[in-house]
């Protein structure tokens, strides 16, 4: 009897212990279906501890931890699944997800052999040819960009036949893909992306719209068409195809170039395509926004462009990004108070937009308070720390103020961030001038040089060879220059610095006087220059402050501040503040 009742409650435990693993597995189950990632690798882990063979536990948990992005105990609990798992389908997930961190790692030789077992065991699914056609197209733009055959800039088609075996592959994937579902977004995107970097422009337009008809919103089609389009001067087409982009809510980074790229060779016809779709429909602000982006980025309208931003932003007052840009056109316009006032409401929207902050920033220096500008831009900093240009300000500021290391700080950490910022060598080299470092100034000053070597809009070649003394190179870089640089106001404001730090105050107040006949706007920037310290005394300099002084702007009557946390912008303010 006794036997027999020890037999009975080691029967009842077993079973006890059975329901236990089976309600364990049902919770992780249920914890990952309801995305509670941390939940379930914690559960999971302390499971697999007292059953470590169990392969379902396993695969469970290397979804978990994919999702979490901890890759190591990812491929660990992979690992048991390869090696005890009997269901095929867990198998092809495993090797998909370490595909995809090998993938998006650059380990491409390793996410090939992935994604070629993710075929194996599910040769009658898409994801495993979807992935490798993607990967066999990196391998070749790889191929392509490493033989200088292809500028991803101007996108400008292959000159080459490199990267032939990846295409071919990627070829043949893509017809897999389309054999199983012949309405397959990768197929019909991958057929486009080869075609097109073969130069083949007219199957690739097929099939390039083929995908866009089909739903895809890959970023490649849009970048290669637009390509096609913008080489053969189709202008219609390509604003046409901004068109639906826009429409559609597509808003990649590529956007606004190519609102640039068209507007700049065809602005009525864009305008126009805007204009209809702002008068269909009048309750997106989308197309005010992007007419704005015309006038401020093609036009330098800005007058007419804050016009339409504040249209963009009185119809969706929900976006930031409007408000920020009606500010950033009222900054050009040297309305300081209504740029402030703007990029407030950019911040009451949403209080992590480094952009609004860097706009207020702009604005306090124009209006002669750098303390205050150092103050909003180490907050676009504190934001964005990787932003070089958000450094190279707070390190202009910084100069202003004679604040020098504090500046060589900042600059220095603009070159640590972007290693060819002529510009931020070039400042830099000034820091150490000012501190007596000359040997520092002086190398500062020769890598500014080897990096701006092509006179272009924005470059600072010329005040390097100056601080070097070699004025003859100096000039000579800043004749080519101006003759390059399409936005003359700009250009010739450059020569009136560059003309005032020689002395030469006759030529550089001609210039500076030319600076604003062809429209500089940089008035208030003028004031604080102090590369235009040698001319402040004359009378002509004198004469061409009140000449060109801006007329005093109207009140700007701002829509209601959104509703935004109690305080949260002077909260920020004050953490801002210097303590003692």
């Amino acid at each position: 009897m006794r036997k027999a009742m020890l037999f009975l409650l080691a029967f009842a435990a077993g079973w006890v212990l059975q329901a236990q693993q089976i309600t364990s597995l049902d919770g992780a189950r249920e914890a990952l279906q309801n995305e509670r990632y941390a939940e379930t690798k914690s559960y999971l882990q302390g499971y697999l501890k007292q059953h470590p063979k169990n392969a379902e536990a396993a695969y469970l948990l290397s979804i978990a931890c994919f999702n979490l992005g901890d890759f190591d105990e990812q491929f660990r609990a992979g690992d048991i699944v390869l090696s005890r798992s009997s269901s095929r389908h867990n198998i092809s997930w495993v090797y998909q997800q370490r595909g995809l961190v090998h993938y998006f790692n650059e380990e491409y030789e390793q996410a090939l052999n992935d994604f070629s077992n993710v075929i194996k065991y599910a040769p009658d699914e898409e994801r495993g040819y979807d992935w490798r056609t993607q990967l066999y197209i990196a391998l070749a733009f790889t191929a392509i960009k490493d033989a200088d055959a292809f500028d991803s800039i101007n996108m400008r088609l292959p000159k080459s036949k490199a990267g032939e075996k990846h295409l071919k592959l990627a070829e043949q994937d893509a017809q897999k893909l389309l054999n199983l579902n012949a309405s397959s977004l990768q197929g019909l995107t991958t057929m486009g992306s080869v075609a097109y970097l073969r130069r083949d422009e007219a199957k690739a337009e097929q099939w390039l719209q083929k995908a866009i008809a089909a739903g895809s919103t890959a970023q490649s089609n849009y970048t290669y068409l637009f390509s096609i389009y913008l080489k053969h001067r189709r202008y219609a087409d390509a604003a046409d195809l901004l068109i639906s982009i826009i429409d559609r809510g597509v808003k990649y980074p590529y956007t606004h170039y190519y609102n640039h790229a068209i507007g700049k060779a065809a602005f009525q016809t864009l305008l126009a395509r805007y204009q209809i779709q702002a008068n269909k429909q009048p309750n997106d602000g989308s197309w005010p926004y992007y007419i704005g982006l015309l006038y401020s980025d093609v036009e330098k309208n800005y007058d007419k462009a804050a016009d339409y931003f504040k249209k963009a932003y009185a119809i969706e007052p929900q976006y930031s990004y409007t408000a920020n840009a009606a500010a950033r056109a009222f900054l050009h316009m040297g309305n300081y108070d209504a740029a402030i006032a703007y990029a407030r409401r950019a911040i009451a929207i949403y209080d992590s937009s480094d952009a609004a902050y860097l706009t207020i920033s702009s604005a306090k220096y124009y209006s002669g308070q750098p303390d205050s500008a150092v103050l909003y831009i180490t907050q676009a900093i504190r934001l964005d720390p990787t932003d070089a240009w958000y450094y190279y300000s707070r390190g202009f500021y910084n100069k202003i103020l004679h604040r020098y290391d504090d500046a060589i700080d900042d600059y220095s950490a603009s070159i640590e961030l972007v290693g060819d910022y002529a510009h931020a060598y070039k400042a830099r080299g000034d820091m150490y001038l000012a501190v007596g470092k000359r040997s520092l100034a002086e190398a500062d000053y020769r890598k500014a040089i080897a990096l701006d070597s092509v006179p272009q809009s924005g470059s600072c070649a010329m005040y390097a060879y100056l601080a070097l003394g070699e004025t003859d190179k100096a000039l000579d870089f800043l004749n080519r220059y101006m003759e390059a640089d399409d936005d003359k106001g700009a250009a010739y404001y450059e020569a009136a610095c560059i003309y005032a730090l020689m002395g030469r105050t006759y030529e550089a107040l001609q210039y500076l006087e030319k600076s604003f006949i062809y429209g500089n706007r940089d008035y208030d920037h003028m004031q604080f220059d102090t590369d235009l310290d040698s001319l402040r005394d004359t009378d002509a300099y004198r004469r061409i402050l009140e000449t060109y002084k801006p007329q005093p702007f109207p009140e700007e009557v701002l829509p209601p501040l959104p509703t935004a946390p109690s305080g949260s912008f002077n909260d920020v303010l004050r953490s801002l503040a210097p303590h003692n």
